[in-house]
This record gives C-alpha cells, structure tokens and sequence, in this order.
C-alpha cells in the first residue's frame, strides 16, 4: 500500500499549483507579498533574510521600487554579515546617490575600490561625484583611473563594452576638467589617445 507524502488535504495536483504560482511570481509580487505577511497578524512565522546575499537581493528590489532608504537598510545588513562584500557597498553607494548623500556615496565606492582595485564602474562613479562637488583633480585621477582598466583589457568584455560606449563622454569629461582646473596643462598621454585604443 503507497503511503500519501502530503499532507492532509494536499495532493500532487495541489503542490503543483503553488510551485507554478511562486515561479511566475515577478519580483515586485513577491516583496509586496512578503511586506503584507510581515503586518499580518494571522501569520505565526516569518522568513526574514539570514544571509547578506539574501539582504542585498531584497536590498536590490526595493531601490528598484525607489525606496532608497528599505535598501539602505537591507545593504547595512548585508554588509555587517560580510564586511567584504563589495556588491553591497557598491549597491548601496548608488542608494545613496538618489538620496542625494554623495559624502557616503564616495565613502563606499572607495571601499569597494579598496576590495576590488579593478572597479571601473567604482572608479567611474566617484569620480562623477568628485565632479558634483568640484573636487576636479580626485575627478580626473578616478576617471583616469578608469580608462587605464578598460585599456589594460583585464577585465570582463560586457564591462568593457560598456564603458567603451560611454568613452567619448568620459574622455570629454577629462578634457573639461583638465581645462577647468588649469588652460595650460596638457593632459596625460594615454587620455589623449584613449580613443584610438577603444
């Protein structure tokens, strides 16, 4: 005689049903579910993230939904369960640049510089903060810093796809700041001539 594995009630058809339901579930479905069970007072559980990848995947839906401060949270969360976890620094810094906080926006890019020396986008977004707050020379050195990564070609091809779209505007932004902090400086070589190199 074959022993049922489900519980009361449940049959394989029942199963089945919520499995298909939780896999087409989209993100925002899921966090808006999870946000109403945490305030249901008929529900004895909850399953509250325990990991940091878990914090910085949660912390990921809600800067998506932009609530910049929920994910600030989860990031804080992430990191304090791995101190060198270079994603949520990273992830949290772009937080914190919607909500306008660039002095922490820079505190955690160069943290995240300091875990992974080859950071472009690291390097690439503080140096537009520098920008932001005239720190033109930090500027430069960033975006300087930038491009000789993409040139040293020791890096992933999507990353360096990426920013060698973006390459006349981060070369531009080099010239600019060059000028604006003395006309008759002559920029570094291999900036000037990081266009026939992408």
């Amino acid at each position: 005689m074959k022993q049922n594995k489900f519980p009361p009630g449940w049959d394989e058809k029942s199963v089945q049903r919520v499995i298909e339901y939780y896999e087409n579930q989209t993100e925002d479905e899921a966090v808006a579910e999870d946000e109403n069970r945490l305030h249901d007072e008929s529900v004895t559980w909850r399953e509250i993230p325990n990991d940091a990848k878990s914090y910085c995947k949660r912390g990921i839906s809600y800067y998506n939904k932009r609530q910049y401060d929920k994910a600030i949270t989860d990031y804080n969360e992430a990191i304090k369960l791995k101190p060198d976890y270079a994603e949520a620094y990273s992830n949290r810094a772009k937080a914190y640049v919607n909500i306008v906080d660039f002095d922490k926006a820079i505190e955690d890019y160069t943290k995240v510089i300091e875990l992974n020396p080859k950071a472009v986008d690291a390097y690439y977004s503080r140096g537009k903060l520098y920008v932001e707050g005239n720190e033109y020379e930090k500027a430069i050195a960033d975006y300087s810093m930038a491009i000789n990564l993409i040139l040293s070609m020791q890096m992933r091809p999507v990353i360096a796809l990426h920013f060698t779209m973006n390459k006349g505007s981060m070369t531009k932004q080099l010239r600019d700041l060059a000028r604006k902090l003395n006309s008759d400086r002559m920029m570094p070589r291999p900036i000037m001539n990081v266009e026939k190199y992408m």
